[in-house]
């Protein structure tokens, strides 16, 4: 028997099956699949099965679970940051720290709705770890909230989020 074709949707994998032995008096073949991610793979789970197409009639398709997480080359280690329950006017100082597997430099954080309460210290030095120093002013505008900040990786589109959230009494 041989094998037609392999099928799987996912276009960020690249499937490689290569017969590695044939036993014609047992009737058996071994294979090894090669299963590759494409470099522009986003972050996040994958799941996908993948099916050898046969000429074998008693097994015509032979379904595999592909199984993994992509981790982007960058992640934050704090989804979120509290600066708890602050007064108008009162600073608090928080960090937020960037890893990367190679050097880089976080280019900007930025917070759309609430500009003119964070202030951010960065470091224009490429590290593997960047630890960013925010420094939040409360406003006056009593009440919780929780606010998107996104980080600007020099040299790159992709962004990174986390959120900022505390209670201005």
């Amino acid at each position: 028997w041989k094998i037609l074709d392999i099928k799987y949707s996912n276009k960020a994998l690249n499937a490689v099956l290569k017969e590695v032995a044939r036993n014609p008096g047992l009737g058996t073949a071994d294979f090894e699949l090669t299963m590759t991610l494409s470099p522009e793979a986003p972050p996040g789970r994958i799941r996908e099965i993948v099916t050898i197409v046969t000429d074998d009639a008693s097994s015509p398709n032979v379904p595999l679970m592909v199984e993994g997480i992509v981790k982007s080359d960058i992640t934050l280690a704090n989804n979120s940051v509290g600066v708890g329950a602050l007064k108008p006017g009162d600073v608090k100082t928080v960090q937020v720290v960037v890893q990367g597997t190679k050097p880089f430099v976080v280019e900007d954080v930025d917070c759309p709705k609430m500009q003119d309460c964070f202030k951010v210290e960065l470091d224009s030095e490429e590290k593997k770890l960047q630890i960013v120093r925010i420094q939040f002013t409360a406003p006056d505008s009593p009440g919780k909230f929780a606010e998107e900040m996104i980080v600007k990786i020099k040299g790159r589109q992709d962004t990174y989020r986390f959120t900022v959230s505390g209670e201005i009494r």
